[in-house]
């Protein structure tokens, strides 16, 4: 199945840092709420947000 976690975070100059399954588990609840906390933009694919939803 294809439904793994990913990360593609976006650095300023146009570059792309691709984290998948970040460890440990809790890698990315933590970058979530670092993003909250600094206001940092965050964009979820259509394909996350339906494995969200199957949560």
């Amino acid at each position: 199945m294809w439904a793994k976690k990913a990360v593609m975070i976006k650095i300023i100059n146009g570059r792309k840092i691709r984290l998948v399954e970040p460890y440990p588990s809790t890698a990315f609840d933590q970058l979530m709420e670092f993003a909250d906390k600094h206001e940092v933009e965050l964009h979820k694919t259509r394909d996350y947000l339906i494995l969200e939803r199957k949560k």
